[in-house]
């Protein structure tokens, strides 16, 4: 069953999609932070909406949607929310309910996680999409097939999951499967993700990596909602904006 209409009729354009074939000639930006949301067990619509809203106020620009605990009612009128305080850089990933349509009605980006099938996404979804990469071939693999973006992790040990035993990846890392995939399509943008601080994301963005941060941009309040750290998202910004890519 199709899930969505032919390509750009929801207003994406012709421009949101980049082809594997395109031409190899990007204007690249300065690199920006990309934030997530906290993945709360019990997601509070108003409070991701203040702390979404204190960072954008202070410059973060990317915010990626990532509650799968809100039912699709919530999630699409909290995107609809979210959306004027980030405008093109709102994206909803796959796991929050009813995602693929809120993205659709609204001209969003999807996220898709890293066991999902990209290469039979990238064929349906109309819009801007983007996945969830562990390694190199990964990334590789992302950027062979079409999408826009990577997440790659873990850079260092996730402040957001203090368990978590995987072997971290280093900047080095980060920076080879980068330099692999921009080298196979110059409009592929890789963000490391895990553990990422203000210093690692100065290195990383003269190198035109960006960062995405969750744990580092978010705190719990005293009645348990999750809180957005404006100090925390200044200095990413800073850090990440002080190079162009």
């Amino acid at each position: 069953r199709a899930l969505l209409p032919r390509r750009h009729r929801y207003g994406w354009g012709a421009s949101a999609i980049s082809k594997p074939n395109s031409p190899r000639i990007a204007i690249r930006p300065r690199m920006v932070v990309f934030a997530l949301t906290p993945f709360s067990a019990d997601a509070q619509p108003a409070a991701l909406l203040r702390g979404a809203s204190v960072l954008a106020e202070v410059g973060v620009t990317k915010l990626l949607l990532r509650e799968p605990t809100l039912d699709a009612t919530q999630v699409l009128a909290l995107a609809e929310r979210l959306r004027p305080l980030f405008a093109d850089g709102l994206y909803v990933h796959e796991r929050c309910a009813g995602a693929r349509e809120a993205a659709a009605q609204l001209s969003l980006g999807l996220h898709l996680r890293g066991t999902s099938d990209w290469a039979a996404e990238r064929d349906r979804w109309p819009g801007p999409l983007g996945a969830s990469t562990h390694s190199e071939a990964e990334v590789l693999e992302a950027a062979r097939i079409g999408l826009q973006w990577a997440f790659l992790s873990p850079l260092a040990r996730p402040t957001s999951k203090p368990g978590d035993t995987r072997p971290t990846l280093g900047e080095a890392r980060i920076i080879r499967a980068h330099d692999a995939a921009r080298a196979a399509r110059a409009s592929f943008d890789v963000y490391a993700l895990g553990g990422a601080t203000p210093d690692a994301a100065a290195r990383l963005a003269s190198r035109g990596i960006g960062v995405a941060v969750l744990g580092g941009l978010w705190s719990t309040g005293a009645d348990g909602a999750p809180e957005a750290d404006a100090e925390a998202a200044r200095a990413f910004v800073r850090a990440a904006g002080s190079h162009s890519c």
